[in-house]
């Protein structure tokens, strides 16, 4: 009978001689019976999820940018604005509805979102350590989820708390549960685990699209696997129902939407990443080449060195670690090599920071994405060692999953920006790598000494995915706002609230304000709407049909006044609104508008403090000429 989830496969401590290269996975798919172990683990799991929380605290996501959308959309829906018809939104319709259902019940107030946030940050974490506990030590499975804690609390858009999209997050919680329901029904057979496995793809397909694509790939995989081996078609047809529901269910509600509104409006007007988008026309698929999808030779041989340098490294040092260091003195070694690694990137010479680069590369290589397939053909074939069948199907369905999932950053697998959404499931994947390179390398030592070894390093590893970088604050200055405080920049927290001051009264003087390019999050400070559906704008976002059907809106709704903020939009390679993208809506502005005024010293680049120009509707309207924004 296979094993159930969390059972043990054999006695870890067994005294055992030195062993040959296949023994090099048998690590892989066992767990120790002793639950002190799982106990210390998930203690110090919370223990990190609790120090980092205090310690980020209101300092996650972007005042301007992205995360305003997340609280904006829902406070419109509760307003009766129909999400997609009224309101843009890129990707599926189940979270702005649990999110409306959110703040219906708790309040407009970040600090409802912060919640909500951490209950999804802790729930990444534990159950990546469920997942990554089915194949490996409690050790090697605290640090992966310690690794995603360290991501999720990044003090950018690119977190988990207040993130650029909680789509994402919500996402991938429910992909990863997906997949854990999945071990579990590989495990125990139990037909009610499938049903769920489908379940939460469907749930996440509603959130994100290519969350719920990646576990529906591991789900296909294990239906392929089920049936090479039993030739039953009578079994597969009975597995594609139990997962019928789930897929259904996201049917159906895609289709609701899809015949509302028509599917070219949904896909050309709302999904950014559909093929005829405006932005898929435009910049698109530059810009998802420049995060990590792309095949460029050059690049593909960079990654590919650096996973291999990284598996290296660990071979090697665990291969001198068994032969020179004593059993005792394995940590204090290993935790005073990372104390000189550290002090060395600290020091200002760039030989002494030679070894701090090289650990990054070795903790993790951005070529990660490598190892996957070749973990998918070893289990397939049999070749990790002495797996059982179940074990191999599990770790088939992780590596399809990782893959599926880490394609977007599949050649960028960095520890920010997108990336953190992508890659939990693929840091497993390295995790079982690096655990069986550590403990073919230790080979020459007894099995318990082995495993004693491979604890050492990784609790040395934590450590250091902990430090570097270090957790310097990004956004310093609290500003208190109508919905919460926020930690952001100096010039936002000197000028939001007057800014949130100045609209506050038009909106009490029955006058419209137009908030361009992206500060969604005004509107809601203010108690005031977007004039347009679209409530936001980036570079490739709206064709010239799109900005004059923004112009007919905003006239339609008799706006007064537009704030035009610096914000640089570098990123997508069109730096600043009304110069670079944007031309025919500053075109508008410039004809029936006057610049009366400014927040800040409003200057263009991409250094330059936040600040805003005030144009007021003019009286008469002006020769329609073209001219620059202050530079």
């Amino acid at each position: 009978m296979s094993s159930p989830l969390h059972s043990s496969a054999a006695v870890l401590n067994t005294a055992i001689p030195e062993a040959g290269i296949e023994d090099a996975g048998a690590i892989i798919g066992e767990r120790s019976s002793n639950s002190n172990e799982d106990f210390v683990a998930r203690v110090a799991i919370a223990a990190v999820f609790i120090f980092l929380a205090v310690y980020t605290w209101g300092r996650w996501g972007n005042i301007q940018i992205d995360c305003g959308r997340e609280v904006y959309v829902p406070v419109e829906m509760l307003k009766g604005r129909m999400l997609y018809r009224d309101v843009w939104y890129p990707y599926g319709p189940l979270v702005p509805y649990l999110q409306a259902l959110l703040v219906w019940i708790f309040g407009v107030h970040l600090n409802s979102f912060y919640f909500a946030g951490l209950i999804l940050t802790l729930s990444i974490a534990y159950l990546v350590y469920g997942l990554a506990r089915r194949l490996l030590p409690a050790v090697p499975s605290a640090v992966v989820s310690i690794v995603c804690l360290r991501q999720g609390f990044g003090e950018s858009i690119f977190n988990y708390v207040f993130p650029y999209s909680y789509a994402a997050v919500v996402g991938l919680v429910l992909g990863l549960l997906s997949i854990y329901f999945l071990f579990q029904y590989v495990d125990t057979r139990d037909n009610r685990r499938l049903v769920f496995a489908g379940l939460a793809s469907g749930l996440a397909l509603l959130s994100k699209h290519e969350f719920g694509a990646a576990a529906l790939a591991a789900i296909g995989f294990m239906m392929v696997w089920d049936f090479v081996e039993s030739r039953s078609v009578p079994a597969l047809f009975r597995q594609a129902m139990m997962i019928a529901p789930g897929v259904l269910l996201a049917g159906l509600v895609y289709g609701w939407f899809l015949w509302r509104l028509t599917p070219d409006f949904m896909l050309r007007e709302n999904f950014s990443l559909s093929p005829n988008s405006p932005f898929m026309k435009t910049i698109g698929p530059r810009w998802i080449a420049t995060h990590g999808f792309q095949f460029v030779p050059s690049q593909m041989r960079e990654t590919f060195a650096s996973v291999v340098f990284s598996l290296g490294v660990w071979f090697l040092g665990a291969q001198v670690f068994s032969v020179t260091v004593r059993n005792r003195w394995m940590l204090p070694v290993s935790g005073f090599l990372l104390i000189l690694v550290l002090i060395g990137g600290g020091l200002p010479f760039d030989k002494a920071q030679i070894p701090y680069g090289l650990s990054l590369m070795v903790t993790f290589p951005a070529g990660m994405y490598w190892i996957a397939p070749v973990i998918l053909v070893a289990a397939a074939a049999g070749l990790l060692g002495r797996e059982d069948r179940t074990t191999r199907e599990v770790i088939g369905i992780l590596t399809v999953f990782a893959m599926a999932m880490a394609s977007r950053v599949m050649f960028k697998t960095i520890r920010v920006g997108y990336s953190v959404y992508y890659d939990p499931a693929l840091f497993i994947v390295f995790m079982i790598a690096v655990t069986a390179t550590l403990w073919f390398g230790a080979r020459r030592l007894l099995r318990i000494d082995r495993l004693h070894l491979i604890n050492c390093f990784l609790i040395v590893d934590a450590v250091w995915f902990l430090l570097v970088p270090f957790p310097t604050h990004i956004n310093e200055v609290p500003v208190e706002t109508p919905i919460g405080k926020i930690f952001t920049h100096p010039a936002e927290a000197i000028l939001v609230p007057k800014m949130i001051s100045f609209v506050r009264a038009q909106a009490v003087a029955g006058k419209r304000v137009l908030i361009l390019p992206e500060f969604p999050m005004l509107y809601v400070m203010t108690g005031t709407e977007s004039p347009s559906r679209w409530y936001e704008l980036v570079p490739g976002m709206l064709d010239s049909a799109d900005e004059k059907q923004l112009i007919a809106d905003a006239e339609s709704q008799h706006v007064e006044y537009v704030i035009v903020t610096n914000r640089s939009t570098f990123e997508y390679g069109y730096p600043y609104f009304g110069i670079d993208w944007g031309k025919d809506i500053f075109s508008w502005i410039n004809s029936n508008f006057e610049q009366t005024g400014e927040f800040g010293k409003f200057a263009r680049s991409i250094d330059a403090p936040f600040s805003a120009l005030i144009y007021k509707r003019r009286t008469t309207p002006a020769a329609n000429q073209p001219r620059v924004l202050n530079q």
